[in-house]
């Protein structure tokens, strides 16, 4: 693992780039979700896809982790994205880099960024989107006294543009409906202590405006795999499908089984759906395998 860092309009990023053990057969933008760093679940990924034959990387969004960027975590979608466009100019400018064969995989929030970024960003030629919000006023509205919530928001965001104040937001509160995700954050900051589980209330302003399923039929045609848990608490299987109809072929859809939103995030689940990630990149980006095929509806598979 090689730290590196880059920029993104003006604001220095931090990243890590792992290499694979001989020339890689493709590259992998990595990103984290809902107000993570890298350093949280990314380095066993990361490990997992160098070790598969592709050169990754993963960064912090600014704002976060080691990045630049005040004040400190605000999560805007638009930066989010033009952070992650940055970072695959860094590894489209890395010698080694198979170029055209640069693709975004990004978990749950991140999956939201990455849709996003290559909806805008032709470089991207390929998008793998896991149990990853495609609309987030209809995500953000399943959790209860949804108006109410977003008028604090709003108060939050008018408090901020007066003076510069900001209040925080309790990720772990953001989870509550999914108590198995909750436990596995919660573990997570207490290993990772330069990580406090939370962001800025009146992010969610920009939040919940952040629709990244009407964009997706600017993929093509370029490949796209959507990946979601059936038993997923946190962010529904629907959500994946109604991006899925929405995009233009070539387009998948993979349906696990017995898989929650927490199960993506750590241990042999985890490993097994960055494998099913992998195989389909394989296909469609690094030519070991037939190219997919026009898909009319989901394929669903169970976990080992």
């Amino acid at each position: 693992m090689e730290p590196v860092r880059f920029m993104s309009q003006g604001v220095e990023l931090a990243g890590d780039l792992w290499r694979p053990p001989s020339t890689p057969r493709g590259a992998l933008v990595l990103c984290q979700g809902f107000g993570l760093i890298k350093a949280i679940w990314m380095p066993e990924i990361a490990r997992h896809v160098a070790q598969a034959g592709y050169l990754a990387l993963t960064f912090d969004f600014r704002r976060f982790g080691l990045s630049g960027g005040h004040p400190r975590r605000r999560l805007l979608p638009r930066e989010q994205i033009d952070d992650l466009k940055a970072a695959v100019g860094f590894l489209a400018a890395e010698p080694s880099t198979p170029q055209h064969r640069i693709a975004a995989l990004g978990l749950s929030f991140g999956g939201s960024i990455a849709l996003a970024a290559a909806a805008e960003d032709p470089r991207i030629a390929a998008l793998v989107a896991v149990a990853s919000p495609m609309d987030c006023a209809r995500q953000f509205r399943l959790g209860p006294g949804f108006d109410a919530f977003m008028e604090r928001a709003r108060r939050a965001r008018a408090d901020f543009d007066a003076t510069g104040a900001l209040a925080p937001m309790s990720t772990l509160r953001m989870m509550a409906r999914d108590p198995a995700m909750v436990d596995r954050l919660q573990q997570a900051a207490d290993a990772c202590p330069a990580w406090t589980p939370d962001f800025s209330f009146e992010s969610m302003v920009d939040i919940v405006a952040f629709c990244p399923e009407a964009a997706a039929h600017l993929i093509a045609p370029r490949p796209a795999l959507w990946i979601y848990g059936r038993d997923d608490a946190l962010v529904p299987l629907s959500e994946g499908q109604a991006a899925f109809d929405r995009a233009r072929e070539p387009k998948a859809i993979h349906i696990l089984d017995n898989i929650g939103h927490s199960d993506i995030h750590g241990g042999e689940a985890m490993q097994w759906v960055i494998d099913d990630a992998l195989d389909w990149l394989d296909a469609n980006i690094a030519g070991q395998g037939p190219p997919m095929a026009p898909e009319q509806g989901p394929t669903t598979r169970s976990a080992p």
